[in-house]
């Protein structure tokens, strides 16, 4: 069964000094609803449907109460995933190109194949330039 969801994927990083996880959600969750889902990639990479993507070594991710919640180790900001781009972080487990990402959120969300295959290009390119994720061509 496909679930439908918007596809608002990034909530925007976060800088915190004492880590408390429901401070944290709470937090997340404000931002998650100022969240347009607009991104601007007018200075990102160029991706194409065969691109790679890997996560970023210097990323910790741990699921909280349902929500997905990751930390640069580098600087200590943090991020929280809605549950698409939870789904899309947990494919990155292994380099996976970007046309298996498509496909596989198409298989599991009700999302119609164009706005899935923009919105997750715009994810990836937002990921990438936070530097949580590489992208080989």
């Amino acid at each position: 069964m496909k679930r439908g969801l918007p596809l608002n994927w990034v909530v925007n990083a976060h800088r915190e000094t004492r880590p408390v996880a429901s401070t944290l959600l709470r937090e997340l969750q404000r931002i998650e609803s100022q969240c347009t889902g607009q991104i601007d990639r007018t200075n990102s990479m160029p991706l194409s449907l065969q691109s790679t993507v890997s996560r970023s070594p210097d990323i910790a991710s741990e699921e909280i109460d349902g929500d997905r919640i990751m930390m640069d180790l580098n600087d200590g900001s943090f991020f929280g995933l809605n549950p698409v781009g939870a789904a899309i972080w947990d494919l990155l487990e292994k380099p996976t190109p970007i046309h298996a990402i498509i496909a596989h959120i198409q298989d599991i969300f009700d999302i119609p194949a164009q706005q899935c295959q923009s919105d997750i290009l715009n994810f990836i390119a937002a990921m990438a330039d936070k530097k949580t994720v590489s992208v080989e061509e």
